[in-house]
């Protein structure tokens, strides 16, 4: 059986009869997943091209949680995995067509492979869901990412249902596997966003569960030379995705698990948490990541609880590190004050929010302080300084106001524990040019067209 014959509305449509309940009678939530496993299984034994690759892939058989929950959720992981090796083959069928003929004004173009309809994309955020709910929070550490009881209510349903799960010791997961079910996941979606289509709903809905799962990998779980008694299949993190670790390095089960074996399989691991960290920063808007990253931070460490529980301290001194890489990157500046103060999708804020001034206080806080990673105190402000001084080159409307104030805290802040280095990089270049003017020696002053604006810059400041 060719494998190419596999078409990717076959792997759709079982993906639907996963996910959706479709006339079924049933109102327990078990029941219900129970049948629609059925459903599946029905419709693989039916489609031979599907069943050839279903069988053919050995996806999760190196864990051996038998919990229903897992069971549903690696069904949806190895049918989006199917899903995105489809459509990597469709596209290139579809480049290697040559059209001799030329459209013409009345003809649109052929539609990509991976376009999807209205529908087959709530089909794959459903599953996305399903997956979130099934396995990744389940084997996140307290207080790293979203709870589930802050999110839409049918994660909430879910959410019960996991929790009753994990209650029952017969189904409860350890170390290892936990650690290998969020590689899978991880891997699973990374791999995902190079399909266009279902990467921009990973990136628009999932964003934050992705981040959250490669930073435990990479710095929250520290695999100790005992802890992995049987390693999963690493070579199967290579099929199909360049970042995936090569088959060629697959770990011999049959060998005893020395500490070598342990150290490779986490070095591989860190690797690839590497890899997809970087694509993903790579792939969206520093203040989109800024934003995400404020929300890994969780809520203060009060006795009252707020809406998002506290993140543990590696969590955080994490997203420190991650801000401090994006205020060194250029226009830094401006992404932290987007990230952090102004809305992603309209650039504004509600008006009540002009009147926050604590939030403009701790941007500035965050921008005026140099981070530990710096090397050196005099670069970073050197670096960060003329971003400030130009962000005063505004007109009067809301968000311009924004940048103001943020921009006069930032200043203030400096000022009071760096006053040499503000006045040499901040005050300086504001006043230079009104100076410029008061002291000239004829009557008439010249300057030059660029420099015009920085004479504003003392009186936005007052």
């Amino acid at each position: 059986m060719a494998v190419n014959s596999l078409k990717p509305y076959c792997i759709l449509k079982a993906l639907h009869l996963l996910i959706t309940p479709g006339n079924s009678n049933k109102v327990n939530l078990e029941a219900v997943l129970r049948n629609n496993i059925k459903n599946l299984h029905d419709y693989i034994e039916e489609n031979p091209p599907l069943l050839y690759s279903w069988e053919s892939s050995t996806f999760s058989s190196h864990i051996k949680d038998t919990s229903l929950s897992w069971e549903f959720s690696a069904k949806c992981l190895k049918l989006l995995d199917l899903l995105q090796i489809s459509f990597k083959r469709a596209e290139q069928e579809f480049c290697s067509k040559k059209t001799s003929k030329n459209l013409t004004p009345n003809q649109a173009p052929p539609l990509s492979p991976d376009t999807l309809s209205f529908e087959q994309q709530k089909n794959i955020l459903t599953a996305l869901q399903f997956i979130v709910c099934l396995t990744i929070c389940p084997n996140l550490q307290e207080g790293v990412g979203l709870p589930l009881t802050v999110r839409t209510e049918f994660l909430g349903i879910l959410a019960t249902f996991v929790s009753e799960t994990n209650s029952n010791p017969e189904t409860k997961t350890n170390f290892q596997e936990s650690h290998c079910k969020l590689l899978l996941c991880a891997n699973v979606l990374i791999s995902c966003l190079d399909i266009p289509s279902i990467g921009v709903l990973i990136l628009s809905r999932h964003l934050n569960d992705l981040l959250v799962i490669i930073l435990q990998l990479r710095f929250g779980q520290q695999i100790s030379n005992n802890s992995l008694k049987k390693e999963p299949n690493v070579g199967e993190l290579s099929a199909n995705n360049p970042n995936k670790v090569p088959d060629d390095e697959k770990l011999d089960e049959s060998k005893s698990h020395s500490p070598d074996i342990d150290k490779l399989f986490t070095l591989k691991s860190n690797e690839f948490c590497d890899a997809a960290l970087k694509r993903i920063t790579n792939d969206i808007r520093p203040s989109m990541f800024v934003k995400e990253l404020l929300l890994l931070q969780g809520g203060p460490r009060t006795k009252k609880p707020g809406f998002l529980p506290p993140a543990p301290a590696w969590l955080r001194n994490v997203c420190g590190s991650l801000f401090s890489d994006i205020l060194l990157k250029p226009n830094g500046v401006f992404h932290i004050i987007h990230g952090v103060v102004l809305n992603e999708a309209n650039l504004q804020l509600p008006q009540s929010a002009l009147s926050e001034w604590r939030k403009f206080d701790a941007v500035a806080k965050i921008i005026a302080h140099c981070p530990m990673k710096s090397t050196s105190r005099d670069g970073y402000f050197k670096i960060i300084s003329p971003q400030v001084v130009s962000l005063l080159h505004t007109t009067g409307d809301e968000k311009n106001s924004i940048y103001l104030r943020v921009c006069y805290n930032v200043i203030k802040e400096m000022y009071l524990h760096n006053q040499q280095i503000t006045h040499q990089y901040i005050i300086k270049p504001i006043i230079q040019p009104l100076l410029h003017c008061l002291n000239g020696i004829s009557n008439k002053v010249y300057l030059r067209s660029d420099s015009l604006p920085d004479v504003d810059n003392p009186h936005h400041l007052l």
